[in-house]
């Protein structure tokens, strides 16, 4: 009898041992999730830039902003370039992925004041700590705006939302609706990052104006509009601050496809 129990007890050790192993690889492989998003901003005092990424553990440096010496945004090719002053890292929530749990930390930044429109279509958080090693991230495209409203007081809207795609469960808006008192001017132009110009329908019964976003390769939830309009000849500007359509605590289950993944080392 002790002749059996003696090679199953070997075995189950056996198992047992590279179960822990397993664990331990599992649990000290450290990764940083970043999204693919549309962070587009519009200039005024006191304006931030925020930025998320989501780490497996909060012990990463990445989150501690006494580890981090410099930060600043990048083109792929690097031919663009914008060193920003990191003002905090704030930890928010955390979410499953993967069957895997991340802290989703969020880096803020004042919006600097530059003399044009800064624009990066393929942005790059590059972080550098202490150690003076830097970490890269793809975050999408970074659109920084310094149009302001003129007259803005004209453009009578009583209401402003935003839908998501139908039978769709990403972050991203693809519709925002503006619901007027009166209509009384002529749209000339529509944008949520300066460059690129919005379609969008009247439905002048209801006073009703639907803006098409068309990011379909982004996640947008955040962003402000621009909107030129024209009443009696003379040109107006309306710009709504950056609004939150969408508030989501499960961004990474949702958005799968527009997820970046890095291993930490």
């Amino acid at each position: 009898m002790k002749k059996i129990l003696l090679p199953i007890g070997i075995v189950l050790t056996t198992v047992f041992l590279f179960i822990l192993i397993g664990n331990n690889i599992k649990s000290s492989t450290l990764k940083v999730l970043t999204m693919n998003e549309l962070h587009t901003y519009v200039y005024k005092d006191n304006q931030y830039i925020s930025i998320p990424i989501y780490v497996n553990d909060k012990r990463i440096p990445l989150t501690n902003i006494d580890r981090v010496s410099r930060v600043g945004f990048e083109s792929k090719d690097q031919s663009k370039k914008l060193e920003v002053n990191l003002q905090e890292i704030m930890f928010e929530h955390e979410e499953s992925y993967l069957n895997e749990t991340y802290y989703k930390f969020i880096y803020t930044f004042k919006m600097p004041l530059l003399n044009e429109r800064f624009y990066i279509e393929d942005c790059y958080l590059s972080i550098r700590l202490e150690n003076q090693k830097t970490y890269k991230y793809s975050i999408g495209s970074l659109y920084l705006n310094y149009t302001k409203s003129k007259n803005s007081d004209l453009f009578d809207w009583k209401s402003i939302s935003g839908e998501k795609p139908k039978n769709s469960y990403e972050s991203k808006i693809d519709k925002v609706l503006i619901q007027f008192n009166q209509m009384s001017f002529n749209i000339k132009r529509i944008t949520i990052d300066g460059l690129n110009n919005l379609s969008y329908d009247i439905d002048e019964e209801s006073n009703l104006l639907t803006i098409y976003t068309d990011y379909s390769f982004l996640i947008n939830t955040y962003f402000p509009l621009m909107i030129d309009y024209e009443i009696s000849g003379e040109d107006f500007t309306f710009v709504l601050d950056n609004y939150p359509f969408v508030i989501d605590y499960e961004s990474l289950s949702e958005n799968g496809l527009y997820i970046n993944e890095y291993l930490f080392d």
